[in-house]
């Protein structure tokens, strides 16, 4: 899951987050749950504005 969140798979990140968050398979540690799920959430924000760009351009 590691490997897939670096990559910059959203899902995965998230999940990283929800790990460090309750402290599942990792130390709890808020710091790293906070940076994960920025991270998530970046990615998440560009798919959404190339899709929006898509489809501006198709109008």
């Amino acid at each position: 899951m590691l490997r897939a969140a670096s990559q910059g798979y959203s899902p995965a990140q998230n999940d990283m987050g929800m790990n460090y968050r309750y402290g599942c398979g990792v130390e709890q540690d808020y710091v790293k749950a906070v940076y994960w799920y920025e991270q998530a959430v970046k990615v998440m924000l560009l798919s959404i504005t190339w899709g929006q760009c898509i489809r501006w351009d198709l109008e």
